[in-house]
């Protein structure tokens, strides 16, 4: 038996010649023994074994390379040079370095936000089976795509379908929560769970234990944020807080503490109470209709979504109560992990992100990157023509090309590690500075410290250097040595196609952006500047807090009208922005046969219009005088069409409210408001009737406008004047424009984002094309002193040089418009209210990128153009 040969091959190629008898034959003596005690196989095996201990670098053969790859003086010499060019053209080079930085910055961060925004929810260890079941459904006539679910569902769900492994509810139940009455606060994310949650989320302990948390009545886990606001000293678990609502009290024992609820998930709770007691406080609560539930499922694995779908369906048929199949019910599985990013629907837990906006940024960032290789790539390229002569030389006398191929990578390599160094910088001074003030928060960065994407960054690091060294070196090569010496050309950059055309794309790609950019900006200003129909401005709301208040309003609205700054004061059952605009049954004689005839209701009191600032289109406004307080209606024009008629003021109508019973409000519709926008201009408007109402159940928001004046003293006011209303619950304020302006806070974000990253991508193409310029007009200096000396004036040199650029401008941003107006238009298309794309933002973007190309490389030209020519005829 022998060794292996593969294996001495190896041992031969790598080690010197004069240690392979010594080397041999330790390894033969060793195989020798081994082979005595093992067997052959486990033999042989040992044998590699012991061969890869000789693999030392001590012991590497001489190589006939010219170079070593780990050769300091080689190294030294490459800095040396490489220094001694970057000094010389300091400019072209300093342009290049902060180019291509800035491009990979404006990379990073946009790649991180990106990345950001698809992590949500694909932490949990389970994250792939899980799934939430979401409603499509008919309520009160108007079909309802919501992310809530029924409370009977699951645990029905559960009992018939075997693919599912466990399941979850949320029921969603504001309450004032407290120690001491000192420290009374209203909290609205309190949910109702089942105890089975955390068999489907990790959510992360910080103190106690999730064993058996929520299995009895009256269990509660806090947040570390309310955990340290309830118990700012000492443990929180094993302690007891109370809960209140406007039903009854009870005591809560707190069993566990999660850490808080990272950015990048869908969930918004800070309180999670055991579903046990629900069944104690609200014994009524496990109904098909209410209260409506977020419901979640964990399949087994292998199960089929569309499977489940239809052996959901299969089961309500079968199981659920007739008069909710009525409603035409339709419930689908969504993946957790897909929820934040591609759902849409009502009642999320809080605003979902925007797909489409996402892929946009993703582009934006992979555009601006492009642009600041393409920059890099221009300028490395256009500079090693000026090298042609030292290239030459060198080979005329004898350099090594190997040798000389290592300077050009060896410089390509210093100078794209110092731009990431430098890349990286400004992403944390970008990030922690500016985006600070652009969003109000800066970027997580965390994607920037995997392992994928460490790999991905020596990839392109290689890469990169391949190209910027690579290109430039093989059309300097393929040029003869006395050819590059005597014209000082290189073979294949004659006509300068190859710059060209990559300047034609970094126009393209930049005017694409910043139209991009205008449009994302422009529909942001227009959302936020639409008229909503009412005055948002000095327009606030206090919520009726408990019954006191709902039931006593008018004590308070007397006191609030008292005050100075207070222009009027108006009751209502909701406001803009919120929930709570209740679809309710109407019925008109004049269509006798419809039953499923339903509107959004809204109750208010005579004052709300004028509170409100609207205006009546037909008809007029509610007059206490004749009464109105039982039999008048005000509709809005969707509600017109939605009914069909053509002359609607003196129409009768019935409106059914629920009131713990039904009410049939019979009445005459007495106007038609104007345009109000109650809810996002996403959607169109939805058909509203608005009535009196005197029932404490929809009394929940006072509207106050304020006179113009010292807000803060005036919210001082506000809140004593609600403290000795009711003093055992706390003041809540809102601003109503604040409240219509989040609903388009992403919108805004990315409109910032946008802008921001297109100025660093106009900035870099400006860097690009004001150094291709210096390097021409450098180069041609010569021609333009010959020029002056036949006559030529300074315009017609600066013509020279902007005719052509200014050709390539025009030509790469017309061409971009198509693909824009194509995008563009498909992105509008989610907004029920968008901007339209007039021809004038193309032209004004055009004549725009033209004056800054003018003022980037005009100043230069004309300098170059006023020197004394017979000094530009004495350049080499």
């Amino acid at each position: 038996m022998k060794p292996p040969k593969n294996a001495i091959r190896i041992l031969k190629w790598f080690c010197r010649e004069d240690l392979h008898e010594e080397i041999l034959g330790d390894l033969e003596e060793l195989f020798n023994r081994n082979l005595e005690g093992e067997k052959a196989n486990r033999a042989r095996l040992l044998f590699w074994f012991d061969m890869l201990k000789f693999l030392r670098l001590s012991n590497l053969r001489k190589t006939s390379i010219p170079f070593q790859i780990i050769n300091i003086s080689l190294f030294r010499h490459s800095l040396m040079l490489g220094w001694r060019y970057w000094k010389k053209e300091r400019s072209l080079s300093l342009v290049n370095l902060v180019g291509l930085a800035t491009g990979l910055a404006a990379f990073l961060i946009l790649y991180s936000y990106v990345e950001f925004e698809k992590s949500f929810d694909k932490a949990y260890s389970k994250t792939e089976r899980l799934y939430r079941i979401s409603a499509n459904w008919v309520d009160d006539g108007v079909y309802v795509e919501t992310a809530e679910s029924c409370v009977p569902l699951l645990p029905l769900l559960s009992e018939k379908i075997p693919e599912i492994e466990a399941s979850c509810r949320f029921i969603n139940l504001p309450g004032f929560l407290f120690t001491n009455p000192g420290n009374k606060a209203r909290e609205n994310k309190v949910f109702f769970v089942d105890s089975s949650l955390f068999r489907l989320f990790d959510f992360e302990l910080a103190e106690g234990s999730l064993k058996n948390c929520l299995d009895d009545p009256f269990q509660i886990v806090l947040t570390e944020k309310i955990a340290n606001k309830y118990f700012p000293s000492g443990s929180a678990v094993g302690k007891t807080i109370e809960y209140e609502d406007d039903r009854s009290k009870h005591t809560f024992l707190v069993t566990a503490v999660i850490k808080d609820l990272p950015a990048n998930t869908h969930f918004d709770f800070e309180v999670l109470a055991s579903m046990g007691s629900m069944r104690k406080m609200r014994p009524w609560f496990n109904n098909w209709w209410y209260p409506p539930a977020f419901s979640y499922v964990l399949l087994r694995p292998g199960v089929s979504e569309f499977a489940m779908d239809q052996n959901i369906m299969k089961v309500l048929k079968d199981h659920a109560p007739e008069e909710f199949m009525d409603n035409k019910p339709e419930f689908v599985l969504q993946r957790v992990s897909r929820i934040h990013l591609h759902s849409k629907r009502k009642a999320e837990w809080k605003a979902s992100g925007n797909f489409a906006q996402t892929q946009m940024l993703e582009f934006v960032g992979f555009l601006v990157l492009v642009i600041a290789l393409i920059n890099f790539v221009n300028l490395v390229t256009a500079q090693s023509i000026k090298r042609t002569r030292e290239i030459g030389l060198r080979r005329s006398m004898g350099a090594v090309r190997s040798v000389m191929i290592f300077q050009f990578f060896a410089e390509s390599l210093i100078s794209i590690s110092l731009a990431i160094i430098l890349g990286f910088i400004l992403v944390f001074f970008i990030n922690n500075a500016l985006l600070l003030d652009i969003l109000g928060n800066p970027v997580d960065l965390q994607v920037l410290n995997t392992a994928e994407f460490i790999f991905y960054m020596i990839i392109g690091l290689i890469l990169s250097v391949l190209i910027t060294a690579g290109y430039p070196m093989f059309l300097v090569f393929q040029t003869h040595p006395a050819e590059a010496i005597s014209t000082f050309k290189v073979r294949g950059m004659k006509t300068g196609f190859f710059r060209t055309s990559l300047v034609f794309v970094q126009v393209f790609v930049s005017s694409f952006l910043i139209l991009s950019t205008l449009v994302v900006l422009f529909q942001g200003q227009f959302l936020r500047n639409y008229s909503m129909g009412f005055e948002q401005e000095n327009l606030v709301a206090i919520r009726m807090m408990d019954n006191h208040d709902t039931k006593n309003f008018k004590t308070l609205k007397n006191d609030l009208e008292n005050l100075s700054f207070v222009e009027g004061v108006a009751v209502s059952s909701t406001i803009p922005g919120k929930s709570g605009f209740y679809g309710f049954p109407v019925k008109s004689p004049d269509d006798p046969e419809r039953d499923d005839l339903t509107m959004k209701s809204l109750g208010v009191d005579e004052d709300f219009l004028k509170v409100y600032g609207l205006s009546i289109k037909e008809g007029r406004s509610f007059d206490e005088r004749k009464g109105d307080e039982t039999g008048a209606f005000l509709l809005n024009r969707s509600a017109v069409d939605y009914l069909g008629w053509d002359e609607p003021v003196g129409k009768d109508l019935t409106l059914t409210v629920h009131t713990g019973k039904e009410e049939n409000r019979e009445g005459k519709v007495i106007g038609i408001i104007d345009r109000f926008h109650f809810a996002s201009l996403y959607n169109q408007i939805d058909p509203l009737i608005i009535y009196i109402n005197e029932h404490h159940y929809y009394t929940d928001f006072l509207n106050i406008r304020l006179a113009k004046g010292n807000i803060y003293e005036q919210i001082n006011a506000l809140e004593k004047a609600y403290q000795k209303f009711n003093p055992n619950k706390p003041f809540e304020l809102i601003f109503l424009e604040q409240e219509m302006s989040s609903f388009y806070e992403k919108e805004k974000n990315a409109g910032k984002l946008m802008g921001f990253f297109a100025g660093m991508a106009i900035l870099i193409s400006g860097l690009g094309i004001f150094g291709l310029v210096s390097f021409s007009v450098g180069r041609r200096i010569k021609e333009i002193g010959i020029r002056k000396i036949l006559g030529a004036s300074r315009i017609q040199n600066i013509g020279l040089f902007l005719r052509a650029s200014l050709l390539i401008l025009i030509m790469g941003s017309i061409l971009s418009w198509p693909l824009h107006f194509i995008l563009a238009n498909d992105w509008l298309q989610n907004f029920a209210y968008a901007i339209n794309l007039s021809p004038h933002i193309y032209l004004l973007v055009l004549l725009g990128e033209c004056f800054l190309l003018i003022a980037t490389i005009g100043p230069m030209v004309f300098r170059a153009s006023s020197a004394n020519p017979v000094k530009s005829l004495r350049e080499p």
